[in-house]
């Protein structure tokens, strides 16, 4: 990947886009997110992959955006966690009934569970403008 400033846009399923630029400088590499702030993760080391941790306004939580050095465009990722909101029906009331525990009564319970989410992370360079 040559020197330069790269635009990325990825789509985060329903929960709408992720927009940004890496500046690959002298070696350097720095993520700059359209909302919130990344910052690298220097607990993990690879010399493939560089990983960013990024706070932003989305609903994915825990984002870290891994930028792979040798093909950028092709082999970069996201991943994250969403919290998914779920029902369930569960027995409140029990009844005996010739010697068996009969469910007479329920209700509905909503619950949060955390699911895993990722893509693809692809950069394009950015325009030279005058």
């Amino acid at each position: 990947m040559a020197d330069g400033i790269y635009e990325f846009i990825t789509r985060t399923g329903e929960r709408g886009e992720l927009r940004g630029r890496l500046m690959l400088i002298a070696g350097e590499v720095t993520l700059e997110p359209e909302f919130g702030t990344c910052r690298v993760d220097a607990a993990y080391a690879s010399l493939e992959r560089q990983r960013f941790l990024c706070d932003n306004t989305s609903e994915v939580e825990n984002l870290a955006l891994l930028v792979d050095r040798r093909f950028p465009t092709t082999r970069s990722r996201w991943t994250g966690t969403v919290r998914e909101r779920r029902t369930r029906t569960v027995c409140v009331q029990y009844t005996t009934q010739n010697g068996r525990q009969v469910c007479v009564r329920t209700e509905t319970q909503t619950y949060e569970v955390r699911s895993a989410v990722s893509g693809p992370l692809t950069f394009r360079p950015r325009p030279v403008g005058p």
